[in-house]
């Protein structure tokens, strides 16, 4: 849901996921907010720096659900001038960042140096790439058509490049949704250079393999991710940067530890192949961790995880996508439907879910909230401690909020947005 908030289709708080929301005082259950700084497997303690300083907290079994970080050290100037897309903050600031770059361009009377300041390079063609140039494309185009916040910014000052390494998008589906999904983006103006290999960046834009040099202030870049320090801190064994796990989500060579989610790669029983490192995995499991941490609790054998993809799907405009679901391609608004079908295992009712994905029809204006979506996407750790409390009490869990319509694109943040119609004063 991160290039979603990079666009303002949903707001920051429909994206994270409130842990004390999900769990329930009284029933074993304590969140701490902190730090992890050493852990001692062989005491089963960790020490953890909170807000009230160093603790030290016992443990019976540990799981590791931390996710990955982005790596800012692939290429040469990328920690220095690149936007990365792997936090929620991240999506804040690379959108407020563009906001003042419009602001910015309004100011300048410099022809050359406006469309510099207006020009937004995209490094990676995958999922989070093309779903973030596909947002950024709407964001732009409501800003200029619906508010007109920047009346001296023109449309044609306005540009985004897409580079990418393969010959073709989103190489996890299939070669005609990647095709599709290049003539969506092609279509809106957009230049899309694939079988292209960035070298360095810089402050003035981006230094090809080739010796070329494309000027742009605006560098995104949804490449490349690595380990969380703390799985190298602990000596884990690891396969793709990921914490290798044994077929039921326990960490090879330590006992009591278990690992999900991005951070781990865990082999699937259904195919053999390592689980993708997505939400649709990452929430069964959680579900299956639950099952196996009871089960040893109780002396019976734990299960293997096994779980049979749903599909998957990239958005890449307003009420448009590309799907592949149960093997069947689909583009456009159906690409878009199938939404709900890959992701409708989340805490709330998929009927509710559904509708919150696709929105109340293809004649609002930017008016849906795929809250539901982005809570299936929850923390895995989180999600197994409540897993856990519903099997051992057979109680439920807390519901959460109904999803929100909202007006978009949204402002800078702490800035209210004016309502469509209304003078503001």
């Amino acid at each position: 849901m991160l290039p979603e908030a990079v666009g303002a289709s949903v707001f920051p708080e429909q994206v994270v996921v409130p842990v004390r929301e999900m769990l329930r005082a009284g029933h074993g259950c304590r969140f701490i907010m902190g730090s992890v700084t050493a852990v001692d497997t062989a005491q089963r303690t960790l020490r953890c720096h909170s807000l009230a300083g160093e603790l030290s907290i016992p443990y019976d079994h540990l799981v590791l659900a931390f996710g990955n970080r982005a790596k800012l050290d692939m290429l040469p100037g990328m920690a220095e001038h690149a936007l990365p897309l792997k936090t929620v903050g991240d999506a804040m600031h690379i959108r407020n960042s563009v906001l003042r770059r419009l602001a910015r361009i309004e100011l300048e009377s410099d022809p050359a140096l406006r469309r510099w300041l207006g020009h937004f390079i995209v490094i990676g063609g995958g999922f989070s790439g093309v779903e973030v140039i596909g947002e950024l494309v709407d964001c732009l185009a409501s800003i200029r058509r619906y508010y007109l916040k920047y009346p001296k910014v023109q449309a044609d000052e306005l540009r985004i490049t897409v580079l990418h390494c393969t010959d073709r998008l989103l190489p996890e589906l299939s070669p005609r949704l990647g095709a599709a999904a290049l003539e969506s983006l092609t279509r809106r103006g957009l230049e899309v250079r694939l079988c292209t290999r960035t070298e360095a960046l810089s402050p003035h834009g981006v230094t090809l393999k080739t010796g070329e040099q494309i000027e742009g202030q605006t560098l995104i870049c949804t490449i490349g991710t690595e380990i969380n320090p703390l799985a190298q801190m602990l000596d884990l064994p690891l396969q793709q940067s990921r914490i290798l796990t044994n077929a039921d989500l326990s960490v090879q060579g330590t006992p009591n530890m278990w690992a999900l989610g991005d951070c781990a790669a865990v082999p699937n029983a259904h195919d053999g192949e390592l689980s993708p490192p997505t939400a649709q995995f990452a929430v069964r499991q959680a579900r299956h961790l639950a099952d196996n941490l009871i089960a040893m609790s109780q002396g019976r054998q734990t299960q293997p995880f096994s779980h049979r993809s749903r599909g998957m799907m990239a958005s890449i405009r307003h009420l448009k996508g590309v799907a592949e679901v149960g093997g069947v391609a689909l583009t456009g608004w159906p690409g878009l439907c199938g939404g709900p079908t890959i992701c409708r295992r989340c805490p709330r009712g998929g009927g509710t879910c559904a509708c919150s994905w696709n929105g109340p029809g293809a004649g609002s204006t930017r008016r849906t909230s795929r809250t539901c979506v982005s809570r299936a996407a929850m923390s895995s750790g989180a999600g197994s401690c409540r897993r856990l409390w519903r099997m051992k009490s057979g109680g439920h869990a807390r519901p959460t909020p109904g999803p929100r319509r909202i007006n978009t694109p949204a402002p800078e943040v702490g800035v209210h947005p004016p309502h469509p119609g209304r003078r503001n004063g």
